[in-house]
């Protein structure tokens, strides 16, 4: 303790003060590893998928894993194979590590009662937590790193590893991950056989030609079943194109000046052709109507018919859309092609013996949200014009017995579907446009389909173990490069103490026991000292630092990962600077001979 007095008090105090402010960060920077890389065995037992799923072939695990929703929809459409896609993550459930997946994983179809603040936990990940129906649990997603608070709505028991998950709504769980709506982490199937049908097709691309007689210049779009644009190309005149595109479910739009049409469903899972053939001029004929009807364009130029006769007025247009005003009533009449009309008749159900159909029309955009309004315009088979007026997505309306044209409109996007009224019925209409308004350019990840039974511990294992040890060799690296500044920087500030010490030729001896080891022993002394206060404030903040309840492993992790660099950095700094004093001419002689 001679030495130390002579270096000083106060500038002992100094360091080790930095010292303890050093080493407790550090501590509560390290404190997660010890429960990630201790736990990871635990909470994976008998973790495995009975069921076979299909995953990006890119992703390390199926947490890594990311790919888009509409995958799942056009293996049902296309292939008409019954497949889920579901998001899964990893998180802490107050502060236990936990695989966090959406509720599609619950099974059965009953209606969902998960929202943004909810959840349901497994039987045992319930027992484990101790907590019931009403609780309130804090969840934080390992790969989004968002802090939700949770109730619990429902425990549910089963006899697989759903035991220990947590299940949230979808939203939330794509919060959860940090990703977007539209993409989910895996697709599972119900059976092998399923997976090896599907692997045929998804591994790659198919021909799909084009022939065309456009007489007006347009562009053809190629939209896949969630809206997103795969390929745009111009056209004019007549041509023939082919395109190689991935299996899937599209829709061909043609958008021409006067409207965006849909003019084909393609289900790709081979070589397919279509034709598109538009007019540069159509016919309305607008029958039954002995006074003159009024057809403007979009301008609100007048119109005149091309010929009268009968009380049928023909008129020979581009296509597009007109208005057409009979006795006062105004329509919108949407002409894309050849169109029989008989105004007079609209709204008009005979009575007879026919009977009448309740009809409810649902139009929603091509990604299942509801269309808040269009304009209907309903023909009957021989041309009688039923309904024309804006309504909402959902409508409901009564219809004879018979076969009707369904003309939708919203804002230039043109759909026309014959329906079949036989019965009360849902007629729904899929207007070719996404709710955001946005048409992305869509692209399709390679996948890799892996069988039932697949374990994906070691994937899992294999990626937190690269995270977690290069932030330990990073913290290593940065620690002691700071524990060097501070010891450099003591022995620096007392060099003058020291140099006197060397005029007194004192033993090697005495240097150690008076200045190595007692400094030593307090250095120790306050990095443990730090470990334990970074493990008091870890387990008494809100939001859950994932430490282990093992107090032994929780104390001893962040201790030696925290002492190994003071310690090398203090011994080399000792040394460093008393050589340059002439007390050692050679470092590793010198520990040697004296200790």
């Amino acid at each position: 303790m001679i030495g130390l007095k002579i270096l000083g008090f106060g500038r002992i105090m100094q360091t080790l003060m930095i010292v303890f402010l050093l080493s407790l960060i550090l501590s509560l920077a390290i404190g997660s590893s010890f429960e990630m890389l201790s736990g990871i065995g635990g909470f994976l037992q008998g973790f495995d998928l009975r069921r076979p799923l299909l995953m990006d072939s890119s992703a390390r695990s199926i947490y890594t894993s990311i790919i888009p929703v509409r995958l799942a929809r056009d293996i049902v459409e296309v292939l008409n194979i019954r497949v889920d896609a579901v998001v899964a993550t990893l998180g802490y459930v107050d502060g236990v590590l936990a695989p966090i997946w959406d509720e599609s994983m619950l099974g059965g179809s009953s209606p969902s009662i998960l929202n943004a603040s909810s959840c349901i936990l497994g039987g045992r990940l319930a027992g484990r937590l101790g907590k019931g129906v009403g609780d309130v649990v804090t969840v934080v997603g390992i790969l989004g790193r968002e802090v939700h608070i949770l109730r619990v709505v429902d425990v549910r028991y089963f006899d697989d590893p759903r035991g220990d998950y947590l299940f949230v709504s979808g939203v939330l769980a794509r919060r959860l991950r940090g990703i977007r709506d539209t993409e989910a982490s895996i697709i599972i199937f119900n059976s092998p056989e399923d997976v090896l049908r599907a692997s045929r097709y998804l591994s790659q691309t198919y021909e799909l030609g084009v022939s065309y007689d456009v007489p007006v210049e347009a562009r053809l779009r190629i939209l896949a079943s969630d809206g997103s644009r795969v390929l745009e190309r111009p056209i004019v005149g007549r041509g023939f194109e082919v395109f190689r595109i991935p299996f899937g479910y599209y829709r061909v739009v043609v958008s021409t000046p006067y409207a965006d049409i849909l003019v084909a469903l393609v289900k790709l899972n081979d070589s397919a052709r279509i034709s598109i053939k538009l007019s540069d001029r159509v016919v309305l004929r607008v029958l039954g109507c002995p006074l003159e009807p009024e057809l403007r364009d979009v301008k609100g130029v007048l119109i005149k018919p091309d010929s009268h006769d009968n009380d049928t007025w023909v008129y020979s247009v581009p296509p597009g859309l007109y208005a057409l005003s009979i006795a006062g009533r105004r329509f919108e009449v949407p002409l894309i092609s050849d169109l029989e009309l008989r105004p007079c008749l609209e709204g008009v159900i005979e009575p007879g013996l026919v009977e009448v159909y309740h009809v409810r029309l649902e139009v929603v955009y091509i990604d299942g949200k509801p269309v808040d309004e269009v304009y209907l315009t309903v023909l009957s088979d021989n041309g009688g014009l039923v309904v024309s007026r804006s309504v909402p997505g959902m409508y409901e309306l009564d219809l004879r017995q018979g076969d009707y044209s369904f003309i939708v409109r919203r804002g230039s996007y043109v759909h026309e579907e014959r329906v079949s009224v036989q019965a009360d019925m849902v007629a729904r209409i899929v207007v070719p446009l996404r709710s955001d308004g946005r048409i992305p350019y869509s692209s399709i990840p390679r996948v890799k389909l892996l069988p039932s039974g697949y374990d994906p511990l070691g994937s899992i294992t294999l990626m937190i173990l690269s995270a977690e040890l290069a932030l330990l060799a990073s913290i290593i690296a940065v620690s002691f490069l700071a524990y060097r500044v501070v010891f450099s920087h003591f022995f620096e500030s007392s060099s003058v103490e020291i140099g006197k010490m060397v005029e007194l030729r004192l033993s090697r001896k005495f240097y150690l026991r008076a200045i190595y080891l007692p400094m030593l022993v307090l250095i120790l002394l306050t990095l443990f000292v730090s470990v334990l206060i970074a493990i008091g404030l870890a387990l008494g903040v809100s939001w859950p630092i994932p430490f282990s309840v093992k107090l032994l492993g929780s104390l001893l992790w962040p201790y030696f990962i925290v002492t190994i660099p003071a310690l090398i950095s203090y011994t080399l700094t000792f040394f460093g600077a008393l050589r340059k004093k002439g007390v050692f001419l050679g470092l590793g002689a010198s520990i040697l001979h004296d200790v």
